[in-house]
């Protein structure tokens, strides 16, 4: 998958921060590996159901969970999950349980981004991404990244792209504004 590459040479991620996922249909979603290089994910992928567990889900990223209860409340054909510093950061500053864009660009795609919360790979932060995500195309995990889903790999890679740009904004104005 292309756009795990992109991730990582973009600077959203590094290497074995993140994960991706696509919808292959219905039932059945492509994921990466648990351990694996976002940017070297040739024969990195599993496939699992999204409705029921199997014996491949101890192979598949941690955040399994996540990706799952995504696809079972939202028309996500993709979901990407990436660690981009600045919305890390902004997370961790914040008491706030959102960031709103300053600039016009990424407000264009998103109005607000929502602050969720839920360690990794918790029951808690899959309930509490598909829900955000089923009203939002993109979030912010408090500490741990951000999260974003789409109707193709591009627009779940801009919107992450979105969150970063809004998160980097809004950090420097307000520390050039103190």
């Amino acid at each position: 998958m292309k756009f795990g590459k992109k991730l990582v040479e973009s600077g959203l991620t590094r290497s074995r921060f993140g994960n991706v996922s696509f919808r292959k249909d219905e039932d059945l979603m492509i994921i990466s590996r648990r351990g694996s290089m976002l940017d070297e994910l040739e024969g990195q992928l599993v496939e699992v159901p999204i409705f029921r567990t199997s014996e491949l889900d101890g192979e598949a990223s941690i955040e399994l969970p996540m990706h799952r209860r995504i696809y079972m409340k939202t028309p996500a054909s993709f979901v990407f999950h990436a660690h981009p510093l600045f919305a890390v950061v902004l997370s961790l500053l914040t008491e706030e349980r959102e960031i709103r864009p300053l600039d016009a660009e990424s407000r264009s795609y998103l109005e607000r981004i929502p602050i969720i919360e839920g360690e990794a790979g918790s029951r808690e932060l899959a309930e509490s991404a598909a829900e955000i995500l089923s009203s939002f195309p993109g979030a912010i995990i408090r500490g741990h990244g951000a999260v974003a889903r789409g109707a193709s790999a591009a627009e779940a890679y801009e919107i992450l792209w979105a969150i970063e740009q809004a998160c980097r904004i809004k950090y420097l104005v307000d520390l050039l504004r103190r």
